[in-house]
């Protein structure tokens, strides 16, 4: 099963804007993490939800899909 957690998702910083990868339980969490180039503290901040129902939404599709590949081996 794939843990969509683990997926990267690339942002760049608010102050130097240096791209780099954070995963999708660092935005789903809303968690403090530091930019790799400038060193400065980011507060991750997802105000409509919009990661939770999103991993949700795909989680849902991704069991479908297995759940039609699994019948078509009847």
């Amino acid at each position: 099963m794939l843990d969509l957690d683990k997926l990267p998702i690339e942002v760049a910083c608010p102050r130097c804007h240096y791209p780099f990868d954070i995963t999708m339980l660092d935005a789903r969490l809303e968690s403090r993490i530091f930019c790799p180039n400038c060193k400065s503290q980011i507060r991750l901040h997802d105000n409509e939800g919009s990661v939770h129902a999103g991993r949700e939404q795909v989680q849902r599709a991704l069991n479908q899909l297995a759940q039609t590949f699994r019948n078509l081996g009847k």
